[in-house]
């Protein structure tokens, strides 16, 4: 394993792979990748491979970027991105048709899927959106009941499918609270009405309706003031508008903050604070990253790699307080590479970077975090991933 050393305040960042932009305030905006594997052409430069796997930044082709998302396990050669237009892109590996396209060939350059969209979210083979008309959509891989069509696991889908008929869903933008989320075989999304609705696999009470039993089609999580929510593999964290937390599902690597290791299927409070009212909530696999309404970051849960920014790997069931101060936004990945922005405008990252994601030219590990050069960021709109940043002009 690489070098894991502290570097406090200054910097660097990690990825798998990652994405970093540069946008004026009139939507024009340069997406580049700071670097990772190329796979499948994964990193967006029209081309892929060892050869052209990069550890610095460079730009993806097209302008107007504004939202992006990156996939995890089956799908985290899978990239997608919306411009200021809402057209919505992919690149990258192509399974089952996660690419809504209507075909599975993949692409080292952004293709463009059909519709007008507001957010977009990708995980484990399949892909989830919601259209500028609050409508909700899924396609990809069928299995568990994950795409909420309350149809058959072996029916996979290549192109957008409507959930219901509904036009209440909420979207995520740059600035807000994460609305839709993808989990391991699961979704999450919030209505406007301050309802949370979740679906697919539940072997370890994700779901969160008191309940074990697969869902083929969005159930109800009680409770009506829901704010942001976020799910990792096996479970789910969730706000509500007074400013409490509250976490379900799976617990081995203490992910829920509970201070345990206890599985729960039903939503439990995460400590008494109800200072995570303006929460920048980050989840992937079993960690979490969050930003409370005093400008102060935390985070829980595994520690490989030393993303949780305590200058050590060392698990937390528990949340813990990462060095600094003035915390805006924060994203994690599956291998706890994280980045955050400042409200100065400054980029951090730590944690994890065997594949050269830190567009520092290295591959060396960070466990606090280390600065990007520049001023200007801000983290777009991914529910589990790090590494995609916008440079604001």
């Amino acid at each position: 394993m690489a070098e894991l050393r502290q570097n406090t305040w200054s910097l660097n960042a990690w990825y798998e792979q990652d994405y970093a932009g540069n946008v004026s305030y009139n939507g024009i905006g340069e997406l580049f990748c700071l670097g990772g594997d190329n796979d499948y052409g994964a990193l967006g430069t029209n081309s892929e491979g060892d050869a052209s796997r990069f550890s610095s930044p460079v730009q993806i082709p097209g302008t107007n970027w504004d939202k992006h998302a990156s996939g995890s396990g089956d799908t985290n050669y899978q990239r997608a991105a919306i411009k200021s237009d809402g057209t919505l892109w992919f690149w990258g590996r192509a399974q089952y048709g996660t690419f809504g396209t209507n075909s599975n060939v993949s692409h080292s350059s952004p293709v463009q899927c059909p519709g007008t969209w507001n957010s977009v979210a990708l995980q484990n083979l399949q892909s989830m959106g919601t259209k500028t008309d609050g409508t909700l959509w899924t396609w990809g891989a069928a299995s568990n009941g994950v795409l909420g069509l309350n149809g058959p696991d072996n029916v996979h889908q290549s192109s957008p499918c409507q959930i219901g008929t509904g036009t209440d869903w909420s979207s995520s933008t740059i600035d807000t609270k994460d609305k839709i989320t993808a989990g391991y075989r699961n979704n999450s999304a919030i209505k406007t009405d301050g309802t949370l609705w979740t679906w697919g696999r539940n072997d370890d009470g994700q779901i969160g309706d008191n309940s074990v039993i697969q869902r083929s089609s969005p159930v109800q999580v009680p409770g009506t003031t829901w704010n942001s929510n976020a799910m990792m593999i096996y479970a789910c964290l969730a706000t509500k508008t007074d400013g409490t937390m509250w976490a379900w599902g799976g617990n081995g690597h203490g992910q829920l903050g509970h201070n345990n290791r206890t599985q729960y299927s039903s939503p439990i409070q995460v400590g008494t604070d109800t200072t995570w009212g303006s929460l920048y909530i980050s989840a992937a696999r079993y960690t979490v990253r969050v930003v409370k309404t005093d400008g102060t970051l935390w985070a829980w849960g595994n520690n490989s790699g030393g993303g949780l920014g305590q200058n050590n790997q060392t698990q937390y069931s528990s949340p813990v307080q990462i060095p600094g101060t003035n915390w805006k936004q924060v994203s994690v990945s599956d291998d706890g590479q994280t980045t955050a922005v400042k409200t100065d405008g400054t980029l951090w990252g730590w944690g994890f970077n065997g594949k050269g994601g830190l567009g520092h030219n290295n591959r060396t590990y960070y466990s606090s975090p280390v600065q990007i050069p520049g001023t200007d960021w801000h983290l777009t709109r991914s529910a589990r991933q790090a590494g995609y940043a916008l440079k604001l002009k």
